[in-house]
């Protein structure tokens, strides 16, 4: 049997639930990895993008470039706990 979605939670809801295994991003992995769910590093290394998306006809605010620059400064910090999880595997 094969499943689809394109929905990183629900597939980690079937992983939990012994319905297989999945590769999904890393912020994904580390928001399920102590939920029931076994974090593995993968062999290769599989690029992953965070990406803001605005609307094209409308200026920026400074609340929008105040949440890029946190975004920025933030991620590090967020991806750090995965190098520990990582680790466990």
């Amino acid at each position: 049997m094969v499943v689809e979605t394109h929905s990183a939670a629900s597939i980690c809801a079937m992983v939990r639930a012994g319905a297989g295994i999945s590769v999904v991003n890393p912020l994904t992995a580390l928001d399920y990895a102590d939920s029931g769910v076994v974090v593995r590093r993968f062999s290769v290394e599989v690029p992953f993008t965070v990406s803001l998306i605005r609307p094209l006809h409308r200026p920026r605010s400074a609340l929008v470039d105040a949440f890029v620059a946190h975004l920025q400064q933030s991620l590090p910090q967020i991806l750090t706990p995965l190098a520990s999880v990582l680790q466990r595997a």
